[in-house]
């Protein structure tokens, strides 16, 4: 069939010739009533092309679609980091558009979005292939890799960890990203792990692809030959791609020579790195972002977009089966990741079950913590709870839980009350997990745990922020350190960090950027959309092109992920090691990390445990230590009716304690003025930005300012606590409960489904309540009035579990702060000794407060802040600035129970690598040296002669070797005076700062024995003085010794190295 089109205006039909072959570049695909192109007007049933001679041709098709049907296998998201432009949930969004029935993604070198576009592909419909683009061998040659089954993708897995540990090996070059170098997986390993995987053999950066254009035909026949064998004929396929660039047609011409001599499958591929062809100028952003300031990186080419299936076709419509394998592939590659069951570890339970062994131990907490027998109300409570989590198969997640909490607190690591909605669960409570009551409470269970619910159970434990590296350090012992691993997160470019990484991608002057992120609100979450839709003056600035331009290309950058980070409190233990099921990552500090964010990993049946170093009980344990010194006791457990500590709060004493120290919060504790603990508990949710809006009819009512009312008289045990405002989302799970006659697990989708605001599940939860309301005598127009009251506050109440756990923490750091000022304050100083401005603020805080803080001093101050017999606290030397808590240490170890004598005395005393010239410094402006008999500014004049003769490292024997020998020497000495002039010596010049290091120094010099002898010339502030080495420091000049040298500039200790005269005789 010869195509046609009609010139507008004209009924004549105008024949077009058909392009073949597989130069053509789409322009354009018909819609659903035809379309303009040009001057032309093509018909219905035609897609429009445009080969590389700009000439317009028109390829037949059946209502805008042609027959054929494609799937895309070289897929990149943004998870290739700085290459990749879309999220895999836009990639799967635009194939869905493209009426696509499958998707490949593979991403470089790792499987970051491989979990979550697994999720997004299943959602739409669309079958998600998986796979990767692996670097491999000492050339760094690209690698098309795909899953062909579940044992596959645990292979692809572990060729994925491979190319990961090899990137934390390279700086500046982390997993993901597309940099060029060898690669982390060699040949053996593909071999090694290749069951159950697809190979294509890759872009034009592929082995196999690379050795024709080098001439190398015979190289690549063989390479073709051994993958075949190795992955078998349907196993392995010769890649071709064409997206118009020179020499890829004769590439392409070689490669299909090369596939029918060798009889192996040919697959069409397209380098997908954006999914429209708009989002080219973002990928060009991004290269020159990855490449750094000033370098020389080519812009991305334009055509890489997900093409559609007419178009492939067209560029293959000489090649049919290069296109129709592309479906073969897809159909084979089956690859399931929906979890059969949670991937829990088996608990050692001595013979009985989980379920057996949990309940026992729960009953054991509850007689303590009730007493026996329990409570009816409590044996109800539990039976309830341990049915639910036997019927959810979690007992081994409690138990770890209860095994890992009770350690730490056996060793003495301080753990938090509760966080969060596991507060909620009178199970956790009994097995000492935490120490909120939630029957006490009212809390209710399936606020932490539904049946109903698909999300699983989530307990974050607060930990001693410094103890935490111990309590992680016995899990991996207890449970096997294969078996445990951390969560990935990602730093992600948000708002404002898009516009800027952009502008200096874009290289826009500095000002500029500036001016527009000033404009951008500083809320969470906040969008560049937002942004623009909510401040005109960004409108008005974005009428200038190149920053409309900027503001284009952030936005396609917006949310993308910058580098690989590791979870702040996430782990995961598993039932085998991860190893075997996940891909693992490598961060710079050389910790290992699952490679999926958080929500992935859970949706893969795994559940993770957050163990969060918390500060505030560092804090908190370091006071009670300091009480016990001074010979004072804190109860234990504390009273939470003492009226002092609210009337402090009420009066705004709200320094130092946990949750209450912003304006914010100290202003409401004014306003407020608790006087009992629910009031404490009712503060820090009204603090919050949704129940915030509540607070001046809260605090009316607390002081008896505003009637309380209640709509219905059931409602007034619900809301009495909190003066008939519902502030808890336990609030609206009770008073559905109570009014309504909903189950707790009803309540709670309740509650879900309020905060998600959906038309229609409202309107069927109001009917459902209405109803139910009425069944129990309540009416229907207080019932109606009572669901809107629910419905207007839902989607912002705060969970009381949470409240309720951390108002335990702030009353007992109000309690300590009241009774214990001092103490309290000394440890608050000390939890932030590295941070100038919060001691500052901590300093102000103790003035007002009564309380004196000493000055620092080398023979009184600990390295921490201490207090002293009389009440006052002791800065310490650890949080004097340029000083650190290391040389702090060896200053106060050096001490002993002999105060030092004078600056010489002091530097004697200490080893001199903690006491370089910038910490003698920091210590003598501080007023930590005034009580060593001169002033500071005798003291800093002494350190220039002081400082060439501390003990060294290497002890006083070697001292005396190194500076017994040298004449009498001045400032300024020439060396020629000094030395004679007979042979050279080397002369090795170092700043005054690294004086300290001479001996080592000296050491290293001392590994290349010669004939040259060594002259130290320390170059000083208006001085320099020049220090024989004395006769047993001789080097040979040379290769090694060179190479020593460059190490030691590298430490920043050299600044030169001559050579001089020297007089034998000296020696």
């Amino acid at each position: 069939m010869t195509p046609r089109a009609v010139k507008k205006g004209s009924s004549t039909p105008l024949t077009i010739s058909p392009c073949t072959g597989p130069t053509s570049r789409p322009m354009h695909t018909e819609g659903e009533r035809g379309l303009c192109h040009g001057s032309w007007r093509v018909p219905r049933a035609v897609d429009v092309w445009y080969t590389r001679k700009k000439r317009m041709v028109v390829v037949p098709g059946a209502g805008g679609r042609m027959g054929a049907d494609f799937v895309h296998l070289h897929t990149h998201s943004h998870y290739s980091l700085l290459d990749g432009v879309p999220s895999p949930a836009e990639l799967v969004q635009q194939a869905v558009a493209l009426k696509m029935r499958a998707l490949a993604l593979t991403d470089h070198d790792a499987l970051f979005g491989a979990a979550r576009f697994y999720r997004a592909a299943r959602e739409a419909g669309l079958h998600p292939v998986l796979g990767c683009e692996l670097t491999v061998g000492p050339a760094g040659h690209h690698l098309t890799v795909l899953a062909r089954n579940e044992q596959g993708y645990r292979h692809l897995c572990r060729l994925a960890t491979l190319a990961a540990t090899a990137a934390a090996g390279r700086p500046g070059t982390p997993a993901g990203t597309a940099a060029a170098g060898p690669g982390g997986v060699q040949r053996d390993d593909l071999w090694g792990w290749g069951d159950g995987l697809i190979v294509l053999s890759g872009c034009r950066r592929g082995e196999i692809p690379a050795l024709p254009a080098s001439g190398r035909r015979e190289e690549a026949r063989a390479a073709a030959r051994a993958f075949r064998e190795r992955f078998g004929p349907d196993g392995f396929f010769i890649e071709l791609q064409d997206h118009g660039l020179p020499g890829q047609g004769e590439l392409n011409r070689e490669l299909v020579r090369l596939a029918a001599e060798e009889g192996l499958p040919v697959v069409a591929t397209h380098n997908v790195h954006y999914a429209l062809p708009a989002q080219a100028a973002a990928r060009s952003a991004l290269l020159r972002l990855a490449a750094g300031p000033h370098a020389n990186v080519a812009s991305d080419p334009g055509g890489l977009h997900l093409a559609a299936a007419e178009e492939m076709a067209v560029r293959f419509a000489h090649l049919p089966e290069a296109i129709a394998n592309t479906v073969r592939i897809a159909e084979l590659c089956q690859v399931d990741l929906e979890p059969k069951a949670l991937r829990l570890p088996a608990f050692p339970a001595d013979g009985q079950s989980p379920d057996e062994l949990l309940e026992r131990l729960v009953r054991q907490g509850a007689a303590e913590r009730y007493g026996q027998p329990l409570p009816g109300e409590v044996e109800a409570r539990i039976r309830h709870e341990l049915g639910i989590i036997r019927q959810l198969g979690l007992a081994s997640y409690f138990l770890l839980l209860w095994d890992a909490v009770g350690w730490a607190r056996r060793e003495g690591i301080a753990i938090g009350p509760g966080r969060g909605s596991a507060a909620s669960s009178a199970v956790v409570y009994c097995l000492g997990i935490t120490d909120v009551d939630p029957i006490a409470h009212g809390l209710v269970f399936e606020r932490f745990l539904n049946p109903d619910r698909s999300a699983p159970p989530d307990i974050d434990i607060d930990v001693c922020d410094f103890r935490r590296g111990e309590l992680l350090d016995y899990i991996r012992r207890r449970h096997g350190p294969d078996r445990v691993a951390h969560i990935a997160a990602f730093a992600t470019l948000a708002a404002r960090a898009a516009l800027r990484e952009m502008g200096r991608a874009l290289d826009v002057p500095k000002e500029d950027v500036d001016r527009l992120a000033a404009l951008i609100p500083s809320e969470p979450g906040m969008t560049l959309a937002e942004a623009q839709a909510s401040v005109p003056a960004l409108a008005e600035a974005l009428k200038e092109p190149h920053l409309e331009r900027l503001w284009r290309l952030a936005q396609a950058v917006e949310g993308a992920p910058r580098h690989l980070s590791v979870h702040a409190a996430g782990i995961v233990v598993g039932d085998g090691p991860p190893a075997d099921q996940l891909p693992l990552g490598y961060t710079a500090g050389d910790t290992s990390v699952i490679q999926y964010p958080m929500e992935d990993v859970e949706a893969l049946g795994y559940l993770k445990i957050d163990f969060l170093g918390l500060r505030t009980l560092t804090v908190i344990q370091r006071c009670r230590e300091l009480v016990a010194q001074r010979g004072g006791h804190v109860p234990d457990p504390l009273p939470l009716d003492d009226p002092a500590v609210y009337r402090m709060l009420g009066q705004g004493g709200t320094d130092g304690v946990f949750q209450l120290e912003t304006p914010v919060f100290r202003r409401l504790a004014e306003q407020l003025r608790p006087a009992k603990f629910s009031d404490l508990v009712a503060l820090l949710a009204l603090g919050r930005p949704g129940p915030a809006q509540r607070i001046d009819s809260f605090v009316r009512r607390r002081h008896g300012r505003e009637p309380v009312h209640y709509a219905h008289p059931r409602l007034q045990p619900l809301l009495e606590e909190t003066y008939g405002v519902i502030l808890y989302q336990e609030q609206v799970m009770r008073i559905a409960m109570e009014l309504a006659g909903f189950t707790p697990a009803e309540a709670d989708l309740l509650r879900r489904g309020m905060s998600k605001k959906q038309p229609e599940l409202l309107a069927k939860a109001r009917m459902r309540f209405v109803n139910g309301a009425k069944e129990r005598g309540v009416p229907e127009r207080v019932a109606e009035e009572v669901f809107d009251d629910l419905e207007r506050f839902a989607g912002y109440g705060f969970a009381k579990s949470h409240s309720v756990a951390y108002a335990l923490i702030s009353y007992e750091t109000a309690y300590l702060r009241c009774h214990f000022p001092a103490e309290f304050m000394a440890a608050q100083l000390s939890s932030v000794r590295g941070d100038p401005d919060r001691i500052a603020r901590y300093a102000a805080a103790c003035r007002r407060m009564g309380v004196r803080l000493l000055p620092p001093d080398v023979n009184a101050s600990m390295s921490d802040f201490t207090v002293t017999a009389d009440g006052a606290i002791r800065f310490g030397l650890g949080a004097v600035k340029h000083v650190g808590y290391a040389a702090a240490e060896a200053i106060v170890a050096a001490r002993g129970d002999r105060p030092f004598r004078s600056l010489q005395d002091l530097i004697q005393r200490v080893p001199s690598r903690h006491l370089p010239r910038r910490v003698l410094e920091a210590l003598i402006e501080s007023g930590a040296c005034d009580g060593l008999g001169q002033s500071r500014r005798e003291l800093l004049a002494e350190i220039g002669q002081a400082v060439y003769a501390p003990a060294a490292t290497a002890g006083p024997a070697a001292q005396a070797s190194f500076f017994g020998q040298p004449p009498p020497v001045g400032p300024m000495t020439p060396v020629s005076d000094m030395l004679g002039v007979d042979v050279p010596a080397l002369v090795v010049e170092v700043t005054q700062d690294a004086a300290t290091q001479l001996g080592r120094l000296l050491s290293v010099l001392s590994r290349f024995p010669g004939d040259a002898p060594v002259v130290l010339r320390v170059r000083g502030a208006g001085a320099t003085v020049e220090v024989l080495a004395g006769e047993q420091v001789r080097v040979s000049p040379g290769k090694p010794l060179l190479a020593a040298l460059r190490a030691l500039a590298r430490e920043g200790w050299l600044t030169g190295v001559t050579r001089a005269p020297y007089n034998r005789s000296q020696g």
